[in-house]
């Protein structure tokens, strides 16, 4: 893995432990029609198929069913076998993303409605609130950040919305680990550069080879230490 414009050794050596918390920001967003927030029809307890598919991914699932409030599909409902996952926005669940388990979906992913979210999803950032430093690891997709954890957030695709940008720039230092595919590592670079015009310290932290989420729990953890401190 490779920082642009530096080697990966003397970048993680210049790397910081922050303990600052993250700067509350007023978002450009408007809440969605009042109401409580409609889950998927069906959604229920994770069952042994939800936690077998986190398992087979190198993911505790009782775990992440404990920190990030994960439930499950069944057969039924028009989003069947899929995990669905809450998102929240300063400790509020604001909206929520269903996974599918079967590898047989069209759609991988399926967001709420715009319409009936309480925050359209692309104005934030998954895991923000867990996010307390003064630099943060940004990567893509929420399995990415389920597997750096604290200290990791979510863009939720590589097409980043104005709000979300100004999120990050609330941060010291941004350090971006997308995809190694071509479109992804693209706009790694075009937020760096956008960043840095802001005064943020922004790096495009380039991995050997995919997707982070598919890291081993032990690399996860050692990247994460060399990047944030601790």
């Amino acid at each position: 893995m490779a920082i642009e414009g530096v080697s990966w050794l003397a970048a993680c050596k210049r790397a910081k432990q922050y303990t600052i918390d993250h700067p509350i920001i007023k978002l450009p967003v408007k809440p969605s029609t009042p109401g409580h927030l409609q889950l998927p029809l069906g959604t229920h307890k994770m069952e042994a198929r939800h936690r077998e598919y986190l398992r087979r991914r190198g993911f505790d699932p009782e775990e992440l069913e404990r920190k990030y409030n994960l439930l499950g599909t069944g057969p039924a409902g028009h989003l069947p076998h899929r995990i669905v996952v809450p998102i929240f926005h300063r400790r509020r669940m604001v909206s929520w993303q269903a996974r599918d388990i079967t590898g047989l979906a069209e759609l991988r992913y399926i967001s709420a409605g715009k319409d009936k979210e309480k925050i359209f999803h692309k104005d934030i950032l998954y895991n923000l609130d867990n996010c307390r430093g003064r630099a943060v690891i940004t990567v893509e997709g929420i399995t990415d950040a389920w597997r750096l954890g604290d200290g990791c957030c979510a863009t939720f695709g590589t097409k980043v919305r104005p709000a979300q940008v100004k999120l990050l720039a609330g941060f010291d230092r941004v350090f971006f680990v997308y995809d190694g595919e071509t479109t992804a590592q693209e706009q790694a670079r075009r937020l760096c550069r956008m960043l840095s015009g802001m005064g943020v310290q922004a790096e495009n932290i380039l991995l050997g080879g995919g997707d982070p989420g598919e890291m081993s729990p032990g690399d996860a953890l050692a990247l994460k230490r060399e990047l944030l401190g601790g």
